[in-house]
């Protein structure tokens, strides 16, 4: 089988769409507005065009080469927050049109964010007793409005951690890192969240306890803990499901349905011996970071998502590009490091995804 040339430099690709404004009842178009044109590879993301819709709210973009191993993406910025169209492939020779391009009204005020899935994921113990834990949250937003912070004391979401948690970070989220504060034990979500669904990562540790309540301070549609203590007694809302195999290490599951904000979830640790060789994950930062990968993969596989859709993954990259031009100037040199690592880890997803993608064809 002969395979055609990944660039063909003699052809221009041309992209075009609308944009549409969702203010209240009415759809209407997005009228002057500066729509960009993304190309995004295994290799890098670059913006390739830049151009203004017109009365209908269309808009035509152009790239002067035409890469068929990339995904190209349309997004527009209203209202202080970026949208994204379905990213397309330049396959054929004809023009491409991109997925319509829908913006929104804000509010700081609702629709509510509704928690749709909690994971929580608990180490064992460690030599000093302090066990690390991991929380994905996918919240929805099934309003017409996108949900704006009215300041950082009227947050688009709150959540609750364990009394006593510390040393909380995010790991790879929809929203940046700054978007998420903590104060005592309570967490607030001040980025922009648009119709549809947000992914947050984030992990911290818990002191020395025998035992432990979850904070279950709002109604969750469908709620999973894993822990690596697989002598631990789970009390309270949470069914027994079965073990789990994470990156080489077993873990006790349990799941519910549709938990109620306040219901009991209370977990009594055992008193397994401390193994040294069970702790590297402890002091080696690269190898929690790569944990955080397998819990993350292992969501995706046991989730009916497609996080790990080639197109999914280049439209989250895009998103992570745009952030970083916009806010690049402003940042430290951790937020660097963090950005980077985020774009290699969806890059490396990305390969993956379209050489199995490839293979099947």
């Amino acid at each position: 089988m002969v395979l055609a040339p990944a660039t063909l430099s003699a052809q221009q690709f041309q992209l075009s769409g609308r944009a549409l404004a969702v203010l209240g009842s009415d759809t209407i178009p997005l009228q002057n507005e500066w729509v960009s044109l993304h190309q995004v590879t295994v290799a890098q993301g670059s913006l390739v065009d830049s151009a203004l819709t017109d009365r209908l709210g269309v808009y035509v973009l152009s790239a002067t080469t035409r890469d068929t191993s990339a995904l190209y993406i349309s997004s527009v910025r209203f209202r202080d927050i970026t949208y994204f169209s379905s990213p397309v492939r330049s396959v054929q020779f004809t023009a491409d049109t991109a997925s319509t391009l829908f913006v929104f009204d804000t509010s700081s005020v609702g629709p509510p964010l509704d928690l749709v899935q909690r994971h929580l994921v608990i180490r064992r113990a460690g030599e000093d007793g302090t066990r690390s834990v991991l929380e994905l949250i996918v919240l929805a937003n099934r309003g017409n409005v996108a949900r704006i912070a009215g300041s950082d004391a009227s947050p688009v979401w709150r959540s609750s951690v364990p009394s006593g948690a510390f040393g909380l970070q995010m790991g790879e989220s929809d929203v940046s890192s700054e978007a998420l504060l903590r104060s005592g034990d309570s967490l607030s979500l001040v980025a922009p969240v648009p119709p549809g669904q947000k992914q947050l990562v984030y992990s911290y540790s818990l002191p020395r306890e025998r035992e432990l309540a979850v904070p279950v301070d709002q109604s969750t549609e469908r709620f999973q803990l894993l822990l690596e203590d697989t002598s631990a007694v789970v009390s309270g809302s949470l069914r027994l499901v079965g073990i789990e195999q994470l990156d080489e290490i077993r873990f006790v599951r349990y799941e519910a349905s549709f938990v109620p904000a306040g219901a009991p979830v209370v977990i009594n640790f055992s008193d397994q011996p401390f193994l040294a060789a069970d702790y590297w994950w402890l002091v080696v930062i690269a190898a929690m970071l790569a944990f955080l990968g397998a819990v993350v993969l292992w969501w995706h596989r046991v989730e009916p998502v497609t996080s790990d859709d080639p197109e999914v993954l280049a439209a989250r990259i895009a998103m992570l590009d745009e952030s970083y031009e916009r806010e690049r100037s402003e940042m430290s040199d951790g937020d660097r490091t963090n950005y980077e690592n985020a774009r290699a880890d969806l890059k490396a997803r990305l390969n993956v995804a379209l050489a199995r993608k490839n293979y099947a064809r």
